[in-house]
């Protein structure tokens, strides 16, 4: 079977892989995880990060998230340069960036991490810098395509190639926008509550693509994850 999930933002590990379990996922499955699995809440996802480094049959697709670590990747490799203290321009006004946005609890995370296994932040971010920013399947004679946050300035006889980093990462689409006929395009990026309150908390379905998004922290308290196959869906 094949799973998606997106927008963990620090979702509890432990909690995380027994939701799996719940539902059935195990070493034969796959799983997308559709980018943001860090910042806000808990220890930031870096658990959760050096979790996945290891599960061959789990991917994980940059969010914006992780495109906003990576541009402090610095900071995180050489913390005994001086830290942020010592940063002054671009360095420092993306730092600021990441931590206005949630990365704050991810630093704390990873210096955490770093305590108790000093190996790992290399592997983390090796990872993380080798995601991809979409992938592609075809499940039981279904194409989907799967981005963070759907496709920017779509037109049909736009190729996926031909998109940015930036239009896969920080695009809002909005109820009536229709991607590719005969494609299902899966992202999150953008909380379903945000449609409208009878959203909150579910995934959207449209007729060319699915949100599953659902704002885990503070809206739902729960993951939502789709699977593929039979396009159930599942409520950790």
């Amino acid at each position: 079977m094949i799973f998606a999930v997106s927008d963990l933002h620090g979702y509890p590990l432990v909690r995380f892989q027994n939701g799996l379990k719940s539902i059935g996922f195990g070493d034969s499955d796959f799983l997308y995880v559709l980018g943001d699995v860090i910042d806000r809440h808990g220890d930031g996802g870096a658990a959760m990060l050096r979790w996945m480094c290891t599960q061959p049959n789990i991917e994980l697709l940059k969010g914006n998230h992780e495109m906003m670590m990576l541009s402090c990747a610095s900071l995180l490799e050489n913390p005994e340069t001086g830290g942020a203290e010592g940063l002054r321009g671009k360095p420092l006004r993306e730092l600021m960036h990441w931590t206005d946005n949630g990365g704050g609890v991810t630093l704390n995370g990873l210096a955490a991490l770093r305590e108790s296994d000093p190996d790992s932040i290399p592997l983390v971010l090796d990872y993380v810098r080798r995601a991809p920013h979409y992938d592609t399947a075809c499940v039981r004679g279904q194409d989907f395509l799967l981005t963070h946050a759907g496709l920017g300035g779509f037109y049909p006889e736009k190729t996926i190639g031909e998109y940015t980093a930036e239009e896969l990462i920080w695009n809002r689409p909005s109820l009536d926008d229709e991607y590719y006929e005969d494609i299902m395009t899966v992202f999150g990026h953008t909380p379903t509550v945000l449609y409208g309150k009878q959203y909150e908390g579910r995934i959207i379905r449209t007729r060319t693509w699915c949100n599953i998004d659902v704002n885990v922290f503070p809206y739902a308290d729960h993951a939502a994850v789709l699977r593929l196959d039979d396009m159930r869906e599942f409520y950790l």
